[in-house]
């Protein structure tokens, strides 16, 4: 069904004439991803990436496009450096494939270096202990809302993930919040985990059976969150829940194996990079202390 699909989509862009620009080629492109059996969440983030990249340069031909082209576009995204890092690696993944390297002989990714993943601004990102008290005295009446912002700071679990998990998830008799493989952010190729399930979580969860976040389509959108919520800036800080869950988890338990298994991580390397002595061990008491 797949094959018949990309081959519907290919006669219909060579009809078109879109067949040797970029716009043409990356539904072609995406199709072959499908068509070659990548992960559904592969898939998806190299939609959301090339989307962003076919606004810029759909009418260009591949053999058009230059390296400073592209570094022009990565310095007018608006987000955080590893999501940049993403699309550069997405669009770099598309110049790659056979049908676009037939028509650009020299990928002018070759002469863009890769932008750094590291987050200089991650300090930026991390809530203070004072600004999670004020979340969680919201008022707040949507459930989903409250479970984002209690599982997210306090068990480091991402949105996607929430999206994908139920209340039979978290596990009271052994006191473990437990993630499999496809409820992680890579899916399948993700090992289970099993997160701590702090005191913290219990006592400002909600109460509920089924899915966390319910059937509401508001929670995709990560700052779905009530306006109060803002803390005063013009928007919720980019995974700052789960950027704090790693931040005052390091400096409190000090155990960055710990750390890095129960937010998913191969190796606590990124830990040090990112969120080491980013917070003080005494804010990091008051933390798990809410």
């Amino acid at each position: 069904m797949a094959a018949s699909r990309l081959l519907g989509l290919k006669d219909r862009v060579e009809r078109d004439g879109s067949a040797d620009t970029i716009g043409g080629l990356v539904p072609l492109y995406l199709g072959k991803m499908e068509l070659d059996g990548h992960s559904a969440d592969g898939i998806k983030q190299a939609k959301t990436c090339l989307r962003r990249f076919v606004l810029s340069f759909g009418d260009l031909s591949p053999d058009q496009l230059t390296a400073d082209d592209i570094g022009d576009w990565l310095a007018r995204l608006d987000f955080s450096t590893r999501t940049i890092w993403n699309h550069w690696s997405q669009a770099r993944q598309f110049f790659n494939w056979k049908a676009v390297r037939e028509i650009a002989k020299e990928s002018p990714f070759h002469d863009q270096d890769a932008p750094d993943k590291s987050d200089p601004d991650a300090r930026k990102q991390i809530l203070t202990p004072e600004q999670m008290a004020g979340l969680l005295a919201l008022p707040i009446t949507d459930p989903w809302i409250k479970c984002k912002i209690v599982l997210g700071g306090f068990a480091g679990l991402r949105t996607c993930e929430l999206s994908r998990m139920t209340y039979e998830c978290i596990d009271a008799e052994y006191q473990e919040i437990n993630v499999n493989a496809a409820q992680a952010k890579q899916g399948k190729a993700m090992r289970p985990r099993s997160i701590t399930l702090q005191d913290a979580v219990k006592r400002h969860l909600p109460e509920g059976t089924g899915s966390l976040v319910g059937n509401s389509k508001e929670w995709r959108h990560h700052r779905g969150m009530p306006e109060e919520a803002k803390l005063g800036l013009e928007r919720f800080p980019q995974n700052a829940l789960r950027h704090s869950f790693a931040s005052y988890h390091l400096a409190h338990f000090r155990d960055p194996a710990k750390t890095a298994f129960e937010m998913g991580h191969t190796s606590p390397r990124l830990l040090y990079e990112t969120y080491a002595n980013t917070v003080s061990r005494r804010d990091a008491a008051r933390w798990w202390t809410l």
